[in-house]
């Protein structure tokens, strides 16, 4: 084989491996968007508008709770207690809700201490997610 012939194959390689790369790279971010289309469902904007630190108000029972997420899960920090916000918003919720994100203004500590008129006047709405 000729310098010009192994360039070619090496170039040919570098390439097929560049788009393997690429087509794993598009398989595993649909795989993971389905993951979370699985997981929450119509709760998927709750996954992708908040952030740590968010409050979300459920509007059905009046709780309110900060959220707090990982890389792949949304929790709900109510008091001392960390629960996924399927359970938060409880076994005879998952398809009937209604809630708002609201992002405060400065950092809240005591969620006990917030009313909800307060947190309407003093927090960003983010999202307000309705589904009955």
């Amino acid at each position: 084989m000729n310098t010009k012939s192994k360039r070619l194959l090496k170039g040919f390689a570098i390439g097929c491996l560049g788009l393997l790369i690429i087509f794993t790279g598009f398989a595993f971010f649909g795989l993971r968007l389905m993951d979370i289309e699985d997981r929450y469902g119509d709760l998927q904007t709750v996954y992708f508008d908040a952030q740590d630190g968010d409050i979300i108000l459920n509007k059905t029972n009046s709780k309110i709770a900060i959220i707090e997420s990982d890389w792949h899960r949304i929790y709900v920090k109510n008091k001392n207690e960390l629960i996924g916000i399927e359970e938060w918003l409880g076994p005879n919720y998952h398809y009937k809700f209604n809630l708002a994100i609201y992002r405060p203004n400065k950092e809240i500590k005591n969620i006990e201490s917030v009313k909800i008129s307060e947190l309407q006047s003093q927090a960003k709405l983010i999202s307000n997610i309705n589904n009955y």
